[in-house]
């Protein structure tokens, strides 16, 4: 310390000095003024570098915390440093863009900075009121907000759904919005006329109203009765409503047919009115003659009555069986009807031939009618015998068949080979005949 007073002493009188940088932790910065007597030493930090005067300064672009005598970065007008967060911090009322390390006004709760715009923004579903400053529920399109009466507001014309929260057009007086149809509904007993869009008194079931003549009208189909003034079905065309009885009646001389609800010329004694046929009938049974126009006993499928013989009578081309009263096709000539088996019989010892249609002479068994040659014929394989007047199988050539032994037979000189069923020349005395050489031989008989 004494050679430090001692030097420092000596600088002192050659010349005025600046500060002196030392390697250790610390610096020295002298200060002489002129040949003042008076001495200050300052004692600057790492960071800190010496210069003429009383105190040490920081590099540029900093600046000297005095709480910490530390220097910070400079901090950009208006804010200043805080030494307690170590960072700048902006003027009582601001708060800093972390974006753009700007200062701007305080946003208010629930509001924040929006560095895009450069202005305070309202949360996500809400929107800011210029008039007041504050935030709100942002309003559904096409409502606005009312800042005077704290809420969304509908366009001009239009008013609020309070239980939907939608704008809709606003109902004339005294019509009054109805949510659950989306429309204005008039009062209680009142009714919409959609065609002029008034309120009229409320129509009765199942009556509308008439736009035109201004009142109510009955359904298509029904008329007013004045009377009751209720509705009824519209009587048809000559008919007319009859208020006591509660439906349509026809003029005088007529009745209705309760099905087709049509008039009809009254039906004479003991016929009734047939709605399918649109005409009178007789009674179940009976049909009506439609010459007299008189009911006669019903003629069974397929008759018709006779007006002329008073009876039933059977269609052209059939002819009734006197024992069941049944009509039958009638029978060609010579053939009658056989009521038992219900068909047209051939005469005595004739028979029917379903293919022709007509009868041909009974053929005896096993022959069969040849309809082509008009007589009875053989079965396939067989031939007729004249002279039997039978049938017997057909004889290969030259055999010709033999009534007596019913077989065929060969020519004469000629016998018959078992094996190939043909014939052959007759083999001489003690020869036999060999019927895989086809010829005569001596011996045996081979065959």
């Amino acid at each position: 310390m004494l050679i430090q007073h001692f030097l420092l002493g000596t600088l002192l009188a050659i010349t005025p000095v600046t500060a002196l940088p030392y390697s250790n932790t610390k610096n020295y910065a002298v200060e002489a003024r002129g040949d003042e007597l008076a001495r200050r030493i300052v004692i600057c930090s790492r960071q800190e570098l010496g210069q003429r005067g009383s105190k040490c300064e920081c590099p540029e672009g900093q600046d000297l915390d005095e709480q910490t005598n530390k220097c910070h970065k400079k901090c950009e007008d208006p804010m200043t440093w805080d030494s307690m967060k170590h960072r700048c911090k902006c003027p009582e009322g601001q708060d800093l863009d972390e974006q753009t390390n700007k200062c701007h006004k305080k946003c208010e709760d629930p509001m924040t900075w929006d560095s895009m715009k450069h202005r305070c923004k309202c949360p996500e579903g809400q929107d800011l009121d210029e008039q007041t400053n504050k935030c709100h529920k942002k309003c559904e399109d096409p409502m606005t907000w009312d800042s005077m009466k704290h809420r969304c507001k509908c366009p001009e014309g239009q008013d609020l759904d309070e239980q939907t929260n939608k704008c809709h057009k606003k109902c004339e007086d005294p019509m009054t919005w109805d949510s659950m149809k989306h429309r204005c509904k008039c009062p209680e007993g009142q009714d919409l006329d959609e065609q002029t869009n008034k309120c009229h008194k409320k129509c009765e079931d199942p009556m509308t109203w008439d736009s035109m003549k201004h009142r109510c009208k009955c359904p298509e189909g029904q008329d007013l009765d004045e009377q009751t003034n209720k509705c009824h079905k519209k009587c048809e065309d000559p008919m007319t409503w009859d208020s006591m009885k509660h439906r349509c009646k026809c003029p005088e001389g007529q009745d209705l047919d309760e099905q087709t609800n049509k008039c009809h010329k009254k039906c004479e004694d003991p016929m009734t009115w047939d709605s399918m046929k649109h005409r009178c009938k007789c009674p179940e049974g009976q049909d009506l003659d439609e010459q007299t126009n008189k009911c006669h006993k019903k003629c069974e499928d397929p008759m018709t009555w006779d007006s002329m013989k008073h009876r039933c009578k059977c269609p052209e081309g059939q002819d009734l069986d006197e024992q069941t009263n049944k009509c039958h096709k009638k029978c060609e000539d010579p053939m009658t009807w056989d009521s038992t088996k219900h068909r047209c019989k051939c005469p005595e010892g004739q028979e029917f031939n379903r293919w022709t249609n007509k009868c041909h002479k009974k053929c005896k068994y096993p022959m069969t009618w040849d309809s082509t040659k008009q007589q009875c014929k053989c079965p396939e394989g067989q031939e007729f015998n004249r002279w039997t007047n039978k049938c017997h199988k057909k004889c290969k050539y030259p055999m010709t068949w033999d009534s007596t032994k019913q077989q065929c037979k060969c020519p004469e000189g000629q016998d018959l080979d078992r094996r190939t069923n043909k014939c052959h020349k007759k083999c001489k005395h003690q020869m036999t005949w060999d019927s895989y050489k086809q010829k005569c031989k001596r011996g045996g008989y081979h065959n």
